[in-house]
């Protein structure tokens, strides 16, 4: 950039000429797109009265003097991220302006997750056997209250039980498989439409569960492959390191005792420096490709101030997500113990249905609330000009 003329006011915030009750960015020679709508804060004595360049510039009216825009969002951390406390002031205002897409996204998606376990299930067990082998269990214990279930009757039990999976152990295995990848990308959509939906709330735009619903499949997709190559690659770490303890326990079991101490130490700290550093991942998802190397630079030297936020807001929301769970699952749990304890096997499995139906959903809701605290540390990262939350009086490189 050439350096301002002599005849021209230094590059900082003045009045916008475009809007009277904004502040525009100049940088020494022009006017620049960076704007702000909320007000100045007060002059202090002597500072001079806002002002804006001549009119030979041809951006209107003279004033005296030019003043210099002073940021309300406080001091910054050494770091260059706000305080703490403005982490909990973006929260609240996600809570006020987005509580209801989120609910109904996390609904959604937690419905969609049971919807294909119960699939799932179906494909893996014959559930009229499966139900014919409880009843023949309540039925038993019904006959035998002391507990002295005859063997044949046992054997009974038990075969039918047997007879009620379907598949062997490589189906199995595979189903497994196919529902963890289920969970990872249903986890993968709620988290980048509910960071969709945060980001709108806590910068103050429009929030619709209809954008929410697009960032969820497009930034979705992105976590998901990030997701995969996160697992890929810890799981070529356990299996490096269990290989080189069963190496070295061949020469002598106590070095290897010693050397498997160290390297899961090892491991631990680098997975811990690794999640800090991608923290901001699942937001940055949302708004534009290339989201994993983007959080690595955006965090350099910055891992602490990331790390400790986040824990921070992950121990707030945990104690937040125990109470209101308790307080859902205690009665459920009542009406499960009271199904099961009347002896009949439709009473207890519909009750079970029914509990799982309920806490579902309800885990999705909840779980969701872990993710509303990535929202205001990405924004003190990112230089989105529309999400951005850092401002010290000139454009963030």
């Amino acid at each position: 950039m050439d350096e301002p003329l002599p005849d021209k006011p230094p590059a900082g915030w003045y009045q916008d000429p475009a809007d009277p009750q904004g502040i525009r960015y100049w940088d020494g020679n022009g006017w620049t797109d960076h704007v702000h709508t909320r007000s100045p804060a007060p002059l202090t004595a002597g500072q001079p009265a806002w002002g804006s360049p001549p009119p030979d510039w041809g951006v209107g009216d003279a004033a005296a003097g030019y003043g210099t825009y002073r940021p309300q969002s406080g001091l910054l951390t050494p770091s260059g991220m706000r305080r703490v406390e403005a982490l909990f002031s973006d929260v609240g205002r996600i809570l006020k302006r987005g509580w209801w897409p989120i609910t109904a996204i996390s609904l959604l998606l937690g419905t969609v997750w049971f919807l294909v376990a119960g699939i799932f299930t179906a494909l893996l067990i014959d559930i009229a056997a499966f139900a014919d082998a409880v009843g023949l269990s309540f039925s038993s214990a019904e006959q035998y209250p002391s507990g002295a279930i005859p063997t044949e009757v046992a054997q009974e039990i038990e075969q039918r039980l047997q007879d009620s999976i379907r598949g062997g152990p490589a189906v199995w295995a595979l189903t497994g498989v196919l529902l963890v990848l289920a969970t990872v990308a249903v986890s993968c959509l709620q988290v980048a439409a509910v960071n969709r939906i945060a980001m709108d709330a806590a910068s103050g735009s429009e929030v619709t569960l209809r954008a929410g619903v697009r960032s969820g499949l497009a930034g979705g997709l992105r976590l998901f492959g990030y997701a995969l190559v996160i697992i890929l690659a810890m799981v070529m770490a356990i299996a490096a390191i269990t290989a080189i303890v069963v190496a070295m326990a061949a020469v002598s079991p106590a070095l290897a005792v010693v050397a498997a101490l160290l390297l899961a130490a090892g491991l631990a700290a680098a997975s811990v420096w690794v999640f800090a550093r991608l923290i901001p991942l699942g937001a940055q998802c949302v708004v534009s490709r290339g989201a994993l190397q983007w959080s690595w630079r955006a965090t350099k030297d910055k891992f602490w101030a990331v790390l400790g936020r986040w824990v921070l807001w992950s121990i707030v929301a945990s104690l937040g997500v125990q109470v209101i769970s308790t307080a859902v699952a205690l009665p459920v749990s009542l009406l499960v113990g009271v199904a099961a304890s009347s002896g009949d096997p439709a009473a207890a499995g519909w009750s079970v249905a029914v509990m799982i139906a309920v806490l579902t959903p309800l885990s999705m809701v909840l779980n969701s609330a872990t993710a509303l605290g990535v929202v205001p540390i990405w924004r003190d990262l990112t230089d989105h000009p529309e999400y951005r939350s850092i401002d010290e009086g000139e454009p963030r490189p």
